[in-house]
């Protein structure tokens, strides 16, 4: 008898015969036409779901939310596109050999989807998105290089820096060996040594009178392919590349680049800031376009009614895909930003030349880092002294100014490794000196490309001599000039003063200077008319949010947890708190906020001292959790802010919290048609929180920004604890709002500024802890820790200087 089954490439097979009254073990034979010499061994019957399951949940949400039979089904979908697509990890490909888009340095990207099924207030939904990937080729690896490096190595070899480039590149890249016959998979670490130089000792049998005797012989790669291999190398004069096979990550293999070749289907996840830019330019599509891509991926899927997928026939599934669902949405107006005296036009923010608060400047030092020549270049001195013109003209115009000790320095940096002590000494004399004059804010230009520079920079500024910084490429500022000599528009001095006015919010916001008041005094409209929101003028509110960045960590890779906390109920100002964390021995993933309680007790404290009083109404949004990760949020974060409230408030009452998790990395996208019939983004303060949400769950999507390139992704709220209890659009309003209040930016944010703030200093703190002996830490040997728990993680307090402690200094 045929059974209908399907595997899940790990551990389980699922079938939609019930086989619940035979007897085990079930022996079956799997049909010729896959493989005639496979059978199947069913041990026992796991359990037993039914698609009814899910009706019964979306007609009636609880507790019970139905997840092992929407996996199951995901599964089963994923199993049925493989006749016709390519699977590689969540994602969807079209099995063909031609790329998509082939890049000039060699990489390749392919249009992919990916599917998710989704329990909404509609129903059973499936959530479809396309996206373009980044891979190797499948090639050799010396014709790689050649594309990588534009250059004919089999005719010129390669230099230092070739290799160096080629090694980033490549590095994590799995390959096979041609005297494997392509099977033996090695994942590259380096390069080596040339083959000439890779000696070592290899084991002859021979069969001498009926014995079998083992003798030495000592080899190099060349000799040892010549004679055992039957290979001759080409090529000898090229580095080997150091690999590992996949599971005995000591024992490093030397191979010759010419015997290698790049596995089919791996995704390339190690970018430069060019690279990703040169992709970029690639790779987004038009919302239209995107719609394109969308609608023709579903229908080759081949999931239209009536269903023709074997699978789709056995579960009764179909998909209406004639066009993408319509549903209802509503746009927020936004907010009153400084009292009126601030304009938005479609996301953007005029200050019409005016902060509210505004730190008087009176002594700040322009410091150049570069190689320095004798005389400066003309047209280089000149640029410089535009840019200082221009710094304090408009500084005057937002009244930061007029500056009464303007200094300029300059400071000798050399790129090479070898006169690396030289410029960390050169970039503390600048500050130290800077210090003695009670220097208030250091603008750094910088003019190098070593890439210790701006760590350096930071490092003296914050955490040793405490005084602000504020950095600035000098190739962006020849870049813009040269922009301005290819299409002229306005005045050249206006592109300076452009760059200044938004170095300025950035550095008044580091000066706790304050540059916008949103009022976030929120009313809704009911069906009794305007009715004001639950605050009452004795509430104190404060805002927090939260990042964790490199969740899967190890001791020389750890992973940075930031927390952000306002300084007033209107959130114009901000103090940062920073972490580290990681397992002791091993690698692991650490999702959660470890040192959390403290983190916020500091920012409890860190509100009272700017306002005297402790607040009463806390909003935490948090970033970087996946679904599956609500339970912890609930039973460890959430626990340990109470905790942080009992060891602050001791005995006055305890604040009211909502705990709301943001989601920026989903799937979900909204497209609208406008008057010219096109596909078109949607607008900024638009939210969905019916239709395609969650039916059990308090949840929405809020797009507040608009997107400068490709198609906005608006960001999905989970409202996880709410003693607070908003209403739906009291708190749509509210974090609506709060994607205004961060005073860097002339633009609405995509989420509220203190998750974005929090984001930012996650990824900037890495450099300021303390430098750590890593040198007997070897990640790809690391192994994997199962299920750690507290004893196994280790933390470190990002302690900087106390001039810096209570300042938005990531800002």
């Amino acid at each position: 008898q045929y059974v209908f089954f399907r595997y899940d490439e790990g551990k389980c097979f699922y079938s939609t015969t019930n086989i619940s009254k035979r007897q085990f073990p079930l022996i079956y034979t799997l049909p010729p036409d896959q493989n005639e010499n496979l059978r199947l061994c069913v041990l026992k019957l796991a359990g037993q779901w039914s698609t009814a399951t899910i009706t019964n949940y979306l007609n009636s949400p609880n507790s019970d939310v139905p997840t092992s039979a929407v996996r199951i089904l995901e599964t089963l979908l994923k199993q049925a596109l493989s006749p016709i697509s390519h699977c590689e990890g969540s994602l969807f490909y079209r099995n063909e050999p031609k790329p998509d888009v082939s890049l000039p340095d060699g990489f390749e990207l392919r249009l992919g989807f990916f599917q998710a099924l989704c329990l909404t207030q509609a129903g059973l939904t499936l959530n479809l998105q396309t996206t373009l990937t980044k891979f190797y080729p499948h090639v050799d690896v010396l014709d790689f290089i050649e594309v990588h490096l534009n250059k004919d190595i089999r005719k010129y070899g390669m230099t230092i820096n070739d290799y160096e480039k080629v090694k980033m590149a490549l590095r994590g890249c799995k390959i096979t060996t041609r005297q494997s016959n392509y099977t033996q998979i090695y994942q590259i670490r380096s390069f080596s040594d040339v083959p000439e130089r890779q000696v070592f000792d290899f084991i002859k049998e021979t069969h001498v009178n009926g014995q079998n005797l083992a003798s030495p012989i000592k080899y190099n790669l060349i000799d040892y392919y010549k004679h055992e291999k039957k290979i001759k190398l080409d090529y000898p004069k090229l580095r080997c590349l150091q690999c590992y096979f996949l599971h005995e990550r000591n024992d490093p293999k030397h191979l010759p680049i010419e015997l290698c070749r790049i596995l089919q289907w791996q995704e390339c996840e190690r970018e430069s800031v060019a690279e990703q830019r040169n992709r970029q330019s690639h790779s987004i599509p038009t919302p239209e376009q995107r719609y394109i891509d969308i609608m023709s991926s579903l229908k080759s899927c081949q999931y239209r009614a009536p269903p023709t997928l074997p699978l789709c026939k056995a579960v009764q599934l179909s998909v209406d895909d004639k066009e993408m669902k319509l549903i209802k949405a509503r746009i927020l107006h936004p907010p009153v930003i400084n009292n009126n005296n601030a304009e938005i036009t479609m996301g953007r923010i005029n200050l019409k030349g005016k902060f509210v608060e505004p730190f008087k400047l009176t002594s700040i030092t322009f410091a150049y880092f570069g190689p320095i020549v004798s005389p400066l270049p003309a047209p280089k001195k000149i640029l410089m002294e535009k840019f200082v013109t221009s710094f304090n003209k408009m500084a005057t115009a937002f009244r930061l100014g007029p500056i009464q000790t303007c200094t300029r320095d300059a400071v000798h940096i050399v790129e090479n490794e070898e006169n690396r002590d030289k410029n960390l000494a050169a970039i503390n004399t600048c500050f130290c000196y800077r210090k003695k004059q009670n220097c208030q804010l250091v603008v750094c230009i910088m003019d190098s490309n070593w890439n210790e520079l701006r760590a350096n920079i930071k490092q003296n500024g914050t955490v040793t001599y405490g005084i602000a910084t504020q950095c600035l490429l000098y190739s962006k500022l020849q870049e813009q000039m040269d922009k301005f000599q290819r299409r002229p528009r306005g005045h050249p001095d206006r592109i300076l003063d452009n760059m200044c006015e938004n170095l300025l919010r950035k550095i008044n916001f580091k000066m706790q200077g304050i540059n916008t008041q949103v009022d976030l005094h929120i009313k809704t409209t009911a069906s009794s008319g305007v009715a004001s929101a639950k605050s009452k003028k004795e509430d104190a509110w404060q805002f927090m949010g939260a990042d964790v960045i490199h969740p899967v960590c190890r001791q020389d890779k750890p992973s940075i947890a930031a927390v952000v906390g306002s300084g007033d109920s209107i959130c114009s100002t901000s103090a940062v708190r920073v972490c580290k964390q990681w397992p002791k021995t091993g690698k692991c993933a650490i999702e959660a906020i470890i040192e959390l309680r403290q983190m916020v007790g500091e920012l409890l404290e860190y509100y009272r001292e700017w306002n005297g009083q402790l607040a009463n109404k806390i909003v935490f949004y948090r970033d970087g959790v996946d679904d599956g990760q609500f339970a912890r949020v609930l039973n460890f974060e959430i626990p340990q802010i109470k905790a942080a409230f009992k060891d602050v408030y001791e005995n006055q009452p305890l604040p009211l919290l909502t705990f709301i998790v943001v989601k920026k990395r989903h799937h979900t996208r909204f497209f609208i048609v406008n008057d010219r019939n096109e596909t078109a983004n949607i607008s900024p303060g638009l939210v969905v929180d019916t239709d395609v949400v969650h039916p059990g769950q308090f949840s929405f999507f809020l797009n507040s920004h608009k997107a400068l390139q490709g198609t906005n992704r608006p960001a999905l709220y989970h409202v996880l604890h709410d003693e607070i209890n908003f209403t739906s659009d009291e708190l749509q309003l509210l974090t609506y709002y709060l994607c205004f209040t961060d005073p860097r930016s002339s633009t609405s944010e995509a989420i509220p500024s203190l998750i974005h703030q929090a984001d930012l200093a996650a990824s900037n703190a890495r450099d300021l802890f303390p430098e750590t002996d890593t040198s007997t830490t070897d990640g790809y040997a690391a192994d994997a820790l199962e299920e750690p728990t507290l004893i196994d993680i280790a933390t470190e307090h990002l302690r900087v200087h106390d001039n810096m402690r209570d300042t938005p200094h990531f800002g």
